[in-house]
């Protein structure tokens, strides 16, 4: 019930280095099994004429345990691994006509070890599947010719590797169906088409260098139904940088499907994702150019996101801390809206006899001065002073009016501290014949 040919005892590898025939099936089990601590090595060509009954292709059975192919060809169609590792020993080891199904009867590995493997195609049987490398020298490269669906997962390391696995699509049409961890490269050659089904993942790591990851390119079709998982660690201390992960400038196609999403990102609408990093940089994906961007900060929505506010909590006009201030307010003033009171920050009115605008002649102002960060400023929340002699409606903006002088101070060192970048704004308002004069903050976020 386990092989025809078999390498037994505790450790070591038996090796077949002479062709191997197959015309028929075991009674049970497979065709070829190792036992546990061993490897079974093939280095003959294989054929079969066995076709196997659901499919009609040439085929036959690795049972179980570590089974070594080296012999390549062109001699069967359909490879079957019930469970345990099939191991590529050389360049095109397996049959590159072959469809490698693996994990027909309990879980099962495809290991490239190094090398690089050509297929008609991959599949998912029952069990867990999954493709990787276990060499600890050489990156290996999968690539397919023919038309299938692997519901599996293809990762970089199996075992004690350390090397990475890319994909080719040379011809012919390749689904994913599961969340692929890998990170070498994704190449869709001109007669082929990949398709990255709902839920299912690519990955894509950064580079501690603006430009340096893996990506997504060729010049085939490309449908992206599933999810990019942006790994950003070794470049988050970066102030500025750009990865292609997507070459749509020569992949056809085009689609982002309506259920593609960026994990961890935040959709922002206008086909963009976002990602903040920090209160002072964020991430931004572009489907549309299939660039990843970092820079600064620039939407209230990744601001109040890094504070790991959402929902209701996470709207402009909300006081998740109950300190007084809304979210909005406090990103003009470079308050934290998640803890605690920020009143300290809160804008200062006096009455004033200055000559603000230089004219040399002195009279009496309200002065109201408050905080303006930059980051609120680059994000397009307008914060403007607003006067009224009885706190009734209409409110009269500073900005424009008659008389009105405005100073700012770029950066200015406040006491308490400010956050990063936060200048001082001073509106000088005309007193004028008013006995009494109001002030306020209108914040708009857009």
């Amino acid at each position: 019930g386990r092989g025809l040919v078999e390498a037994v005892g505790v450790s070591g590898t038996a090796i077949v280095s002479g062709p191997i025939t197959i015309t028929n099936g075991a009674a049970a089990g497979g065709h070829f099994n190792a036992a546990a601590g061993t490897i079974l090595e093939l280095r003959g060509a294989i054929t079969s004429t066995l076709v196997d009954g659901v499919t009609g292709r040439t085929t036959f059975v690795h049972r179980a345990g570590n089974v070594m192919f080296s012999g390549g060809g062109t001699g069967y169609e359909l490879l079957n691994i019930g469970q345990g590792t099939t191991i590529v020993g050389a360049n095109n080891g397996i049959a590159t006509t072959a469809r490698v199904n693996i994990g027909t009867s309990a879980a099962g590995n495809l290991d490239l070890n190094g090398f690089n493997q050509s297929l008609d195609g991959i599949t998912k049987g029952s069990f867990a599947a999954i493709i990787g490398n276990s060499s600890t020298t050489t990156d290996s490269v999968l690539t397919t010719t023919g038309v299938s669906n692997y519901a599996g997962i293809i990762q970089n390391a199996l075992g004690a590797g350390t090397r990475k696995v890319g994909l080719v699509v040379d011809s012919g049409a390749l689904t994913l169906s599961a969340a692929n961890t890998y990170t070498g490269d994704t190449v869709v050659n001109a007669a082929g088409t990949i398709d990255l089904a709902d839920n299912a993942q690519l990955k894509f790591t950064l580079g501690n260098t603006s430009g340096d990851n893996n990506d997504l390119t060729g010049a085939g079709t490309a449908t992206l139904d599933g999810d990019f998982v942006i790994d950003t660690s070794a470049a988050d201390a970066l102030a500025t940088g750009t990865w292609t992960l997507e070459d749509v400038t020569t992949l056809t196609g085009g689609a982002y499907g309506a259920t593609f999403s960026v994990v961890g990102f935040t959709d922002i609408g206008g086909d963009k994702w976002e990602k903040p990093v920090g209160l002072t940089k964020k991430y931004t994906f572009d489907e549309a150019t299939g660039i990843l961007t970092l820079g600064p900060n620039a939407s209230y929505s990744s601001w109040i996101a890094g504070f790991g506010l959402a929902g209701p909590d996470a709207a402009a006009t909300a006081d998740p801390d109950f300190d007084g201030i809304e979210n909005a307010v406090e990103m003009v003033l470079g308050g934290n809206p998640a803890t605690g009171m920020d009143t300290a920050l809160l804008p200062t009115i006096e009455l004033v006899n200055a000559d603000p605008d230089g004219d040399l002649t002195f009279t009496d102002y309200l002065l109201y001065t408050y905080r303006r960060s930059d980051l609120s400023v680059t994000a397009g929340v307008t914060a403007d002073c607003e006067t009224d002699t009885d706190l009734v409606a209409p409110w009269t903006a500073a900005t424009g009016a008659p008389g009105v002088v405005i100073q700012v101070d770029n950066n200015f060192t406040f006491s308490p501290p400010a956050a990063a970048d936060t200048d001082r704004v001073r509106v000088y308002v005309p007193r004028g014949a008013n006995t009494t004069l109001f002030g306020r903050l209108n914040v708009v976020v857009p």
